[in-house]
């Protein structure tokens, strides 16, 4: 089912899937219990271990015949044979496990064309060519298979697109998300091709062929009504408390081989029924991400590779010998290249797609691995090729795959996609306009401090805030990220991310009119989380992101800083927004404290501005704030006792003191805000200063983040930095040095704006 963001702001089509999802390739144990693996199976990975076994092969050093029988004699290849079409299946089953195949009918439209287009393109063209040059073609090269083997070329290897993505950090970039789509569409595509063409081959006559076929229709009926409904049913045990018995794994291994073994019978290869076998069962946590975590560290990390090196084995470019084959096979290598480039493009141009990320989208469809070397092993293991044509099309894909990596490195500049033309900040904002927000969630600890800064924000009839709420999910035991809209949940059976979508909502009703909030779900890896962020932000025109910090406060005080992977998020994110962005250090300020003449709850903040662009969007947060009768600030500037300015500083001193006369006239008559100025000789007295506050009764401090900043007020502290990210005195701020009660916002104004722009803007 397919709904739409209807929000405000907003032309982001999401897609909405009624999954609670959490990466791609399961090593630590996550919070809720499932072992991971940080680090991915590498798209380059599977190419080493095939360029090994070339070396080992007859090609390089197998060539010597001592070699060949100490190292790999023939006794050995009975063992590795099997095991490694053992390990294949056992792969594309936990390929089939991590697809979701309702993606296809929720991709849209443009993501079928594009999958479709970039699978016809190469072939039809290759076949022309064949038919164009089918008189010059040698009679040594079997003419009846250049059409299958070079029409391989067009297909597209989904596993491989996975890798490749994560390996550039896109996954869930625009091209990253078209790509993995229509990817899914011709890899499923393929398989039944390949199943439908497979049986044709086997079958002698046309009755037995057409047998063939019904058999494997029935095997994909099969898992479709009574695997798939059974996994569901294991699934529903799961989520319902109940521990996973080993016998659940255990039935579905033996149906794994079971599958394996019917396949063959019907005529099938036997990595036919496993595939078909994953796609039965639901991907994701909780059956999913098991099944995930049990299988995958040793099929994607030993077994899987050793396909690829016994392939690497197997082939003997001393085959080589007739160059007009050679020629003729290069040729349709190069057709079937661009075919796929030009048509995964032509669809995208017609949908207005910009033409770098078309060439890019191209490229990503052009990856070449795991689908071609299983064709290519069947053809030749049915004699459809011979070995000279088997050893260009597998070198083919070795030179292939190995350019696409660099050419989208060069073409594809993922930072340049948050580069707007416009401030999104809140110093710069008209103080009428309501206040985007882009809230990130990572666990329900992190709610009650952003409920408690949405309400120290001053939210009013006239000037509004929207909250776009993403909820942060790592991505477990499934191949494909994705981005949620999230529904009011009717059922009785809510969701994590229900739960913390609930808690904003209900807190929206409380203050109707003047907050609206948005709730998402982002399932991405870490590694590429900050782009589910930003585009979001990007889209929905926000002028701040708030992302809690890595580190939570424990009973002692202390802060514990196991989070490592949320800092990574934070600093990507602080690197490529395209608006403003603030770390929340979270230290109880959902506890706040009661003004005993209103009997309300009060928020006590202090401002600690030492100028700058980031401490002046910090203080044009601060001045919001102010606003609210149900808090009180204090501000406390900062000045160097050293009279010596520079031009470049002089201008910034400037603007900072137009920033702070602002507070002072809006704050004309509020005696809730206080000012006074400070001024210090070195950091040294900097700190003094601001832990003499710490010392006062107050619920959040704010400052800028300063990056890059060098003054005499911060001279000494960069020995002492921890968190750079947090800036020098932000970082002391949230450091056990400082008051342990007291929570930090730590505040950077936008840096992806066209500079351009902003030195006309500045000059004027």
């Amino acid at each position: 089912m397919q709904a739409k963001a209807a929000m405000p702001g907003g032309g982001l089509s999401i897609h909405k899937l009624n999954a609670s999802v959490i990466c791609y390739v399961p090593s630590k144990i996550t919070s809720n219990g499932i072992w991971v693996n940080e680090n991915p199976l590498h798209y380059s990975f599977p190419l080493l271990a095939l360029q090994g076994g070339v070396i080992l092969g007859p090609s390089v050093l197998g060539r010597s015949e001592a070699f060949a029988s100490a190292v790999f004699p023939e006794r050995s290849r009975i063992i590795l044979d099997p095991l490694s079409w053992f390990s294949l299946m056992l792969y594309l089953f936990l390929i089939g496990v991590k697809m979701d195949p309702s993606m296809i009918t929720s991709s849209g439209k443009r993501a079928v064309i594009i999958g479709f287009s970039g699978m016809l393109f190469p072939a039809v063209i290759i076949a022309i060519a064949v038919i164009l040059l089918y008189e010059y073609i040698p009679t040594r090269l079997m003419k009846e298979s250049l059409i299958p083997s070079a029409a391989t070329l067009s297909l597209t290897s989904f596993p491989v697109v996975i890798c490749l993505l994560e390996d550039l950090k896109i996954l869930n970039s625009e091209v990253g998300r078209l790509a993995v789509s229509a990817a899914m569409i011709t890899d499923l595509c393929s398989i039944i091709a390949m199943g439908i063409g497979l049986a044709l081959v086997v079958g002698k006559t046309w009755l037995i062929s057409l047998e063939g076929i019904f058999w494997t229709v029935f095997m994909a009926a099969f898992m479709l009504f009574v695997a798939h409904p059974s996994a569901l049913w294991v699934n529903r045990q799961i989520q319902n408390g109940q521990k996973v018995k080993q016998s659940y794994i255990f039935i579905i291994f033996v149906v794994i081989l079971v599958s394996a073994y019917v396949s063959e019978v019907i005529g099938q290869h036997a990595i036919f029924g496993p595939f078909i076998l994953g796609l039965a069962i639901p991907d994701g946590p909780p059956l999913g991400a098991i099944i995930v975590e049990r299988l995958d560290p040793i099929v994607t990390q030993v077994f899987f590779p050793l396909y690829f090196a016994v392939t690497g084995m197997n082939l003997n470019l001393q085959a080589i010998k007739d160059w007009s084959i050679l020629g003729i096979m290069v040729m349709m290598v190069l057709l079937g290249f661009m075919g796929k480039i030009i048509g995964t493009m032509v669809p995208c141009i017609y949908y207005r797609t910009p033409l770098r990320d078309a060439i890019s989208l191209g490229l990503v469809m052009n990856a070449k691995g795991i689908m071609e070397l299983i064709a290519y092993n069947m053809f030749k293991g049915r004699k459809i090729v011979d070995n000279e044509t088997y050893a260009v099309l597998v070198a083919a894909i070795v030179v292939v795959a190995g350019a696409t990596m660099p050419l989208l490195q060069v073409i594809y500049k993922p930072s340049v996609r948050y580069v707007t033309h416009k401030k999104r900040t809140i110093q710069h904002a008209k103080s009428d306009a309501e206040l985007r927000i882009l809230s990130c969630i990572y666990k329900d600890e992190d709610v009650p401090a952003i409920l408690s800064l949405l309400d120290t924000s001053n939210p009013t009839m006239q000037c509004p805030i929207i909250v776009f709420l993403v909820h942060l999910v790592q991505l477990v035991g499934r191949a494909a990220p994705l981005l949620i809209a999230n529904t009011a949940d009717t059922t009785n059976n809510p969701t994590h991310s229900d739960r913390i979508a609930n808690a904003f909502r209900h807190y929206e009703q409380q203050h109707q009119g003047h907050i609206s909030v948005y709730p998402f779900t982002a399932v991405a890896p870490y590694a590429t989380m900050h782009d589910d962020i930003c585009s979001l932000a990007l889209s929905k025109n926000a002028s701040l992101i708030i992302v809690p910090f890595h580190k939570k406060q424990m009973i002692d005080g202390t802060m514990d800083a196991s989070s490592r992977n949320i800092r990574s998020v934070n600093r990507n994110v602080l690197n490529a927004a395209p608006c403003s962005v603030g770390i929340l250090i979270d230290r109880g300020l959902s506890r706040g404290h009661i003004n005993g003449s209103t009997n309300q709850m009060l928020h006590r903040v202090a401002m600690i501005f030492l100028g700058g662009r980031d401490d002046r969007e910090a203080l044009a947060y601060a001045v919001r704030m102010a606003g609210s009768p149900r808090v009180s600030l204090t501000l406390v500037r900062i000045l160097s006792s050293s009279s010596v300015i520079g031009v470049h500083n002089r201008r910034e001193r400037m603007l900072d003191d137009e920033m702070v006369n602002i507070l002072r006239v809006k704050s004309i008559g509020n005696d809730r805000v206080d000012f006074r100025v400070e001024v210090v000789s070195d950091g040294e007295e900097t700190i003094s200063l601001i832990q003499a506050m710490g010392d006062h009764d107050h619920d959040l401090f704010i400052v800028g983040r300063g990056k890059g900043r060098a003054s005499a007020v911060t001279v000494g502290l960069t020995e002492w930095s921890e968190c750079p990210e947090l800036g020098l005195i932000g970082d002391f701020l949230a450091s056990s040095d400082f008051a342990n009660t007291v929570s930090v916002l730590v505040v950077q104004q936008q840096l992806n704006v066209d500079r351009s722009l902003e030195s006309i803007q500045q000059s004027t």
